[in-house]
């Protein structure tokens, strides 16, 4: 570029500046000392930039071992030529020949301006930038790295030769700095290190244990000092575990790796094995890595990226006399900041301070250890006062040992008959953990385990270091995997013989005091006399038992005895009580015992009751009581019985034993036969004696009438003459009920089901809708419909069985909608429930949280009973269509009375009542009734449904009585929701059939015709011919042409049409012969029902 019209400024301007430049840095050096020098170096060439008016100032370091230079700050309106530029301090390279690789190399000021060809790598991209020459002044860190500041004036103008002492001033007074800084860095370290220090050495003194310590120490020295991070790790299975560790707040994840840091302690693992940790912890002496020295650190930070801005981490370890127990590990981004003495010197004092309170911290928990076990010595003197067999107190003395807290694993064992350890009790560790050890003992024989030793001596054994001790390791591997360090094996006597061993472990070497041995040994002693005492415990309870045995049973047959029967017999009364189910209580004997006595001998009927005592008690359940009270007398008290017809089944067992033929010893095979008289709670509420006293009248009874029962049971029964009846029977309506609570119990638990019955509209054939049934589903599958159990449910019960309903059918019908299927539900619900404003408000959130239109839920109330009369009802269904729901009115034709408040109610459906109409078949004139309310439905503008189509032909008058919608078993049966879905998708209408098809459709158009007819006449409207009435095509189609229907027909309409030409006169002379045709008509039509009804 031509410079020459540009005037260069005069040199005292530029000597001026430069000097004020330099004031200005000596006084930002001055104010700097304790900002961090990446801070400095930003201020520093933006004052540069500013008070020069330079393009541009960059301040740029060699990193050790790199030969490439780093630009670390730069200002100016050129500052982005900065960004990748590439220079070195190798003269050999192009890129090397510039001021800064240069005054790096010499440690000299170097200028260069545009014009030199040394400049060639640059000037292309320094023209865009509008750069002239620049002047490179060196400065050096305080560990010896090199680094230089370069000045850049615009284009077009040039440093002058004689400022370059002025520049050199320049780059010394920044090393000047940087040397102060540091100086100054390590006095304030060093004064928050003394601080942090003699707080630990207080906060000691009021700790508890070592890993308070620890963390004491990491949570001063992170808050009182400028540490990046600290962690306290200790040995476990061989790899250094994290136990206390703080961080900076600016280094939350490295917060959270410090924890996953687990090096292993031998040193032939990954680089893990070689971490700053592992190696203070093998050498036991302090161990300093630093970034670019060692690239053990480089290593770990590519495992844990929290690591990458930590370029210094030292580790010293906590040792006492039995070696290495933790390491302390520092960690700074500061690569210098363990270089001063007098820091490395206050460290080892914190090391001396924490090893001092280690020691003093297991001093005294050795002390406690000692009381603690103690208080476990005392409390196994006391176990034997309150266990109940050798086992509870064997796991009670191992549970005991580990609630001391001073153990890692107790276990008690024996000698099994393969020569190795049969393990009873065990805490904190797994017999299949133990199993190993003693596998490998029984591998090779010639080895034995401490345990097995302190067996065989008598002797107590201590193993203090288990990994480690030569004799041992054949398991070390084992015991290093579990954390096993030492062991203590006491030997247990029994009656006086070798009978096992107590083993207790510790995670700690050396765990065990010589005060501790000795308490162990006693405790062991204690067992061995706890095990005495409850041998001897165990042979009073045998022989008292045994006494108790004999006292309160039969010594021929084993059964109990009439001793403790009433007690019995009360406490089975309470359980069925309890239960809500039934109790039979029964004397039984054999029918002719005496004369098989009296010919065989008492030795011969012995054996026949022994024999059919077992057959008797084999046929019972194991809920039932048998027991024998005398001679060939018998009690059974039978429980667990739901209804009578269950009871029928057990004594069906018990009348098959009766018939069985019995081995006498000569071989001859007899049948000795029984009867048995029963009475039964709760139907008889008789204490246990006259319950007892009933069955034996029972008993009585049926024996005087052994010629001519038809079975060998009978139960007690006052009504009867004879005071039995010979057939258990009970009202249908008690034999098929089931208790109340087992109702609540399957509607709690998961006994619900909901079925489905679809809703048709009948001139399509279309499904439209669903109505949602309640069932309760036993456990085997039962299914109980509402008229079973719907009167044993509590308020409560029915409010949480409508909503439980309610959440299924809105579930299914979600479901049904992926499926393209859209239809409405009918839900059930008691007056009751609807006059409840909560039912209201549980309606109002369920419908605000789903997804389903409230009009697609029709809430169906019963039409019995005076609620549809009650001046409530009438609100209460207002606030329900306020919701949006439909409402239907069930069973219309059930309750009569209450039709005329129809048209008040806000009612959207009505629905007929299906015992009516299943008995149109048998009871036709029900066409009429069925007729009137299809019209009032149509009056009052709601929808017209007719439960009970069961069968075809009902289904076909219904149609062609054109019954808006229908439903009933000729549709579907009612059906589980997979089932529904099922049936739904593979639904075909059937809408091209032309009704009616039968007999009672036929009557059913007749009368739909009828109603017609009177509408016309009516109106003085006339009536169609014969051949214009459509009941003749249906009869032609349907075969009765020419039939008497036939003729009836003809004879109707020729009637009809004298009776309308008789119109104005009074009386009409054609109405007598009108009504007899009309007559003769349905009775013809009557009469072929009939005719159907019997062929079939």
């Amino acid at each position: 570029m031509d410079n020459s019209g540009l005037q260069p400024e005069p040199i005292d301007v530029i000597d001026g500046a430069l000097y004020k430049a330099l004031i200005e840095v000596n006084r930002l050096f001055a104010t700097s000392l304790d900002l961090p020098a990446t801070e400095i170096f930003d201020m520093l060439a933006n004052l540069l930039v500013d008070m020069l008016d330079l393009a541009l100032v960059h301040i740029a370091v060699l990193p050790k071992d790199s030969d490439w230079v780093k630009v670390i700050a730069s200002a100016g309106p050129a500052q982005m030529y900065s960004e990748g530029l590439r220079i070195t301090v190798r003269e050999d390279l192009p890129e090397g020949r510039w001021a800064v690789g240069i005054a790096l190399r010499t440690g000299k000021p170097v200028r260069r301006e545009m014009a030199d060809k040394d400049y060639d790598p640059w000037r292309e991209r320094a023209r865009e930038f509008g750069l002239g020459g620049g002047f490179a002044v060196p400065f050096q860190f305080p560990d010896g790295q090199l680094g230089a500041i370069t000045l850049y004036r615009q284009d077009g103008k040039s440093f002058i030769t004689h400022i370059e002492g002025l520049l050199s001033r320049l780059g010394e007074d920044l090393t000047s700095f940087l040397r102060r800084k540091r100086e100054h860095e390590q006095v304030v370290r060093l004064s928050d290190f003394q601080e942090a220090v003699g707080t630990m050495l207080h906060q000691f003194l009021m700790v508890a244990d070592p890993i308070t310590a620890y963390s004491e120490v990491a949570r001063i020295l992170i808050e009182k000092t400028d540490a990046m991070g600290v962690w306290i790790s200790v040995p476990d299975g061989g790899f250094l575990r994290t136990v206390a560790g703080k961080c900076k707040d600016s280094m939350p994840e490295l917060a959270k790796d410090l924890w996953k840091f687990q090096p292993k302690i031998a040193d032939d693992g990954p680089h893990l094995s070689h971490s700053v940790s592992a190696r203070a912890y093998r050498s036991g002496k302090p161990v300093v890595i630093s970034d670019g020295l060692i690239p053990i650190l480089e290593g770990l930070k590519h495992s844990f990226s929290s690591l990458k801005p930590v370029n210094v981490a030292g580790a010293w370890p906590i040792v006492t006399s039995c070696g290495p127990i933790a390491v302390l590990v520092i960690v700074s981004e500061d690569p210098e900041y363990f270089s001063d003495e007098p820091l490395l010197s206050l460290l080892g004092q914190l090391i001396d301070g924490i090893r001092i309170a280690v020691q003093n911290l297991e001093a005294q928990a050795s002390i406690s250890q000692i009381t603690l076990l103690y208080g476990a010595l005392l409390t196994e003197g006391d176990l034997l006062f309150t266990v109940q067999n050798e086992q509870e107190f064997l796991d009670l003395t191992c549970a005991k040992l580990i609630e001391s807290g001073l153990f890692k694993a107790v276990w008690i064992g024996t000698a099994s008959e393969s020569g190795s350890v049969d393990v009873r009790a065990s805490v904190g560790v797994s017999k299949s953990q133990l199993s190993l050890l003693f596998d490998i003992v029984h591998e090779r024989p010639a080895s034995r385990s401490a345990g097995e030793r302190a067996m065989e001596s008598g002797e107590t054994l201590y193993v203090a270091d288990y990994v480690n001790d030569p004799q041992h390791a054949r398991w070390a591997a084992i015991a290093e995997r579990n954390g096993w360090r030492s062991t203590v094996s006491a030997p247990i006597e029994r009656d006086g013989r070798k009978w096992g061993v107590l083993t207790v472990i510790s995670n700690h070497v050396d765990g065990f005091s010589p005060g501790m041995l000795e308490l162990l040994t006693r405790i062991s002693q204690i067992v061995s006399h706890g095990l005495n005492e409850i041998d001897l415990r165990q042979e009073l309870n045998n022989e008292r038992d045994r006494q108790s045995w004999l006292a309160s049973h039969d010594l021929l047959t084993g059964l109990p005895n009439r001793r403790g029967l009433d007690d019995h017999i009360s406490e089975a009364i309470a359980r069925s009580t309890r239960h809500e189910l039934i109790l039979a209580v029964g004397m039984l004997d054999l029918d002719d015992f005496k004369a098989l006595n009296d010919r065989y001998g008492h030795e011969v009927g012995d054996q026949v009751l022994k024999e059919f005592s077992a057959m008797l008690k084999g046929s019972l359940r194991q809920t039932d009581y048998l027991a024998r009270i005398g001679g060939d007398e018998f009690v059974v008290v039978l429980e667990d019985v739901r209804r009578l017809s269950d009871l029928s089944k057990v004594l069906r067992k018990v009348e098959t034993v009766f018939n069985s033929l019995l081995e006498l010893p000569n071989g001859e095979r007899v049948r000795v036969g029984g009867s048995l008289g029963l009475a039964v709670y709760p139907e008889d509420e008789s204490p246990p004696a006259e319950l007892l006293r009933k069955a034996d009248q029972a008993l009585y009874r049926l024996k005087g009438r052994k010629g001519y029962r038809s079975r060998d049971w009978a139960f007690y029964a006052p009504g009867d003459p004879d005071g039995i009846s010979i057939y258990p029977h009970l009202s249908e309506a008690n034999s098929q009920r089931v208790p109340q609570n087992l109702f609540q119990t399957l509607l709690n638990g998961d006994g619900l089901r909901v079925f489905y019955q679809p809703i048709v509209e009948l001139a399509s054939g279309r499904v439209v809708g669903v109505e949602a049934l309640a069932r309760l589903a036993s456990s085997k599958n039962v299914i109980h419909e509402p008229e079973e159990f719907i009167d044993d449910l509590s308020p409560g019960d029915q409010k949480y069985l409508t909503m439980e309903v309610l959440a299924k059918v809105l579930n299914n019908l979600n479901l049904l909608e992926r499926d393209g299927i859209k239809l409405w539900a009918s839900v059930n619900v008691s007056p009751e429930l609807l006059m409840s404003d909560q039912f209201i408000r549980d309606l109002t959130e369920v419908f605000s949280k789903d997804s389903i239109e409230p009009s697609r839920i029709t809430l169906e109330v019963l039409e019995g009973g005076n609620f549809i009369s009650m001046d409530d009802a009438w609100k209460r269904l207002i606030a329900l269509k306020e919701l949006g729901l439909d409402l239907a009115i069930d069973d219309i034709g059930s309750a009569y009375s209450s039709l005329l408040r129809l048209r008040d109610l806000p009612i959207d459906k009505m629905k007929f009542d299906r015992q009516f109409v299943r008995t149109l078949s048998s009871q036709p004139d029900g066409f009429h009734f069925l007729n009137a309310m299809l019209d009032l439905s149509r009056g009052l503008r709601v929808d017209f449904i007719v439960e009970g189509a069961e069968t075809p032909e009902i289904l076909d008058a219904l149609t062609t009585l054109e019954i808006p919608y229908a439903q009933g078993f000729a549709i579907s049966h009612p059906l589980p929701f997979e089932d529904l879905r099922k049936w739904l998708l593979a639904y075909q209408p059937e809408n091209s059939i032309e009704h009616p098809t039968t007999s009672l459709g036929l009557l059913a158009f007749h009368t739909r015709l009828t109603y017609l007819h009177h509408q016309r006449l009516n109106s003085k409207l006339p009536s169609p011919t014969v051949n214009e009435c459509p009941l003749q095509d249906h009869l032609e189609r349907l075969g009765y042409g020419g039939s008497d229907i036939d003729v009836a027909h003809h004879r109707y309409h020729e009637m009809l049409r004298h009776y309308e030409n008789g119109f104005g006169q009074k009386p009409n002379p054609g109405l007598r012969n009108f009504e007899e045709s009309r007559e003769a008509l349905r009775q013809a039509i009557l009469r072929i029902l009939a005719q159907d009804h019997s062929g079939k």
